[in-house]
């Protein structure tokens, strides 16, 4: 006794794309992709320069030179870490303004 037929396998399926063509049709008629492309525009941006600041950080002659003391040293990554964080919230802006500037249409 089989748990799969094409029977089931066949409604399956034209439920599957009846829902699929159902959805598709209230996306067009609350014209979804277009609220929402610049909201995902504005999330690239933001990948990318999160991106960005992720590759500029892990740059391997940022680390200061070994004659610093300890206190300096600690210093040094205190200020390294407050810039990381203020990078961080510029990737951050530059996705929110990208996406403010297309929804407004500037």
């Amino acid at each position: 006794m089989p748990y799969i037929n094409t029977d089931s396998v066949q409604q399956l399926t034209g439920f599957v794309q009846g829902q699929w063509s159902e959805a598709l049709g209230w996306s067009e008629r609350h014209q979804l992709v277009s609220k929402l492309s610049p909201l995902l525009c504005g999330l690239i941006v933001a990948t990318f320069a999160y991106g960005m600041v992720y590759l500029d950080s892990a740059v391997p002659g940022v680390t200061p030179p070994s004659p610093f003391s300890p206190r300096s040293k600690q210093r040094f990554r205190q200020q390294k870490s407050a810039s990381l964080h203020l990078g961080y919230l510029c990737a951050l802006f530059s996705g929110l303004l990208v996406t403010i500037f297309m929804y407004f249409d500037f």
